[in-house]
Parts: C-alpha cells; sequence; structure tokens
C-alpha cells in the first residue's frame, strides 16, 4: 500500500491516501478520500511547557518568574516499518524545537517516535505518539502535547461541523458547533434527528423556513 519518494511516503489503503514528509516539522502532508476530498492537512506535533509551577500561597517561596515556551516537532526521520497487503506501519521520529519567535529561547528537546497504522480497506488510522523525557524534571514541565491538523470546512456551514471527544472506553461526546435542536421553532424531525446522531442535515432549503430565515441568531 506504501510507496515512497526522496521527499515523501504515500499510503494508499483504497479509502483514503495519506502523505507522509520526510523533512520539516509536517508529519502528515494531507489525508484524502477516495472520493478526492481532503480531510486533514499540515499535520504538526505541538507542545507547550513552562519553566516552573510556583505555589504563591507559599510566603517562603520567593518570587519566580516562569517562562513559557511553544515547540513543534521536527523530523529526524520517516520510514516505513512495515508493509503488507493488509497494514502499513510509517514511523517518524525527530525533537521538538521552539518555533514561536514569542517564546525564549530553549534547546531542542523531547525526542518523540510517531507509529501511524493505516489498514487495507480502511478509513482508520491509528497512531502511537511516545516521547522521552531528557530533561531535569525540576526545571522543564509539560502543559500541553498533541497533534493538530489544518482541517478544510470550505462549504461546511456552522450546524453540520462537530467537535468530538472520545472517551476512556468506546464512547464519543459530539456536539454540533450550531445547535439547532431545543429551539422555540422546530426546524423538522429529521433535521433534529441528524444532527443529533452527527449526521449531514438536509438542504436548508427543505427546513421550517422560520428556522432557516433566523440561524444567524442562533449562538455558534
Amino acid at each position: 500500500m506504501a510507496t515512497q519518494s526522496r521527499i515523501e511516503i504515500a499510503v494508499d489503503t483504497g479509502k483514503i491516501k495519506v502523505s507522509f514528509p520526510k523533512y520539516e516539522s509536517v508529519i502528515v502532508k494531507s489525508i484524502q478520500t477516495s472520493a478526492g476530498k481532503i480531510v486533514g492537512k499540515n499535520g504538526k506535533l505541538i507542545l507547550r511547557s513552562r519553566s516552573a509551577f510556583v505555589d504563591y500561597e507559599d510566603d517562603t517561596v520567593a518570587e519566580t518568574p516562569v517562562k513559557h515556551y511553544e515547540f513543534t516537532g521536527y523530523i529526524s526521520q520517516t520510514t516505513i516499518s512495515e508493509d503488507s497487503q493488509t497494514r502499513t506501519l510509517v514511523t517518524v521520529t525527530g525533537q521538538h524545537k521552539v518555533e514561536s519567535r514569542n517564546s525564549p529561547g530553549h534547546p531542542p528537546w523531547l525526542p518523540f517516535t510517531v507509529r501511524f497504522y493505516l489498514y487495507k480497506n480502511s478509513e482508520a488510522i491509528r497512531i502511537v505518539h511516545s516521547i522521552v523525557y531528557d530533561r531535569n524534571a525540576t526545571q522543564g514541565f509539560m502543559t500541553g502535547l498533541g497533534l493538530t491538523f489544518d482541517v478544510p470546512l470550505a462549504g461546511e456551514e456552522l450546524y453540520d461541523r462537530r467537535v468530538r471527544l472520545a472517551g476512556p472506553g468506546r464512547g464519543m461526546l459530539s456536539e454540533a458547533v450550531q445547535g439547532i435542536t431545543g429551539l422555540r421553532r422546530d426546524p423538522g424531525t429529521a433535521v433534529r434527528a441528524a444532527q443529533f446522531q452527527g449526521k449531514k442535515t438536509a438542504k436548508a432549503s427543505t427546513w421550517d423556513q422560520r428556522v432557516t430565515t433566523r440561524l444567524q441568531w442562533i449562538p455558534s
């Protein structure tokens, strides 16, 4: 399922195509569906940290300036660790470096390894993100760590966009950016059901017009 060139690795599962660059800070260039739609691009590792945690209620602690840092993961190597007829494993290694001009200077740290598992005829991507804490534990404190993507949303209405948060089990919290349920005026049973189920709603022209003509007043 995988092919590679000097600058990137491409994986085609039959359902999605994913491009993994071999250099710089973008570890996932794009995720494209079989229909040709880009659902994510410019995937980067981000890290936030601070130089100290101070208990200001403790009178014995002198006032200590706290520095805040913003890092981006930079690639050292991107390789195909496994490629069979049913599964491909792409491994990305590197370090976190300060990128923001607003952050004070800080040496590269926290070497990372990110493994991407892709499966034939599947849209799912399993990600295993590992880091090595290679600094003095009393001088550097992580406050945020994750993977961020640019998500093209052109043409997607606010009521069809959702924030989804995975729980510790199989649960998933899904909330619409612009809720159209529980309103004084009802857009229609089918429309409410679609949004509640996390599905794309019918065309707004089929809704109760008392709702569609007032969408600008519904908060998002």
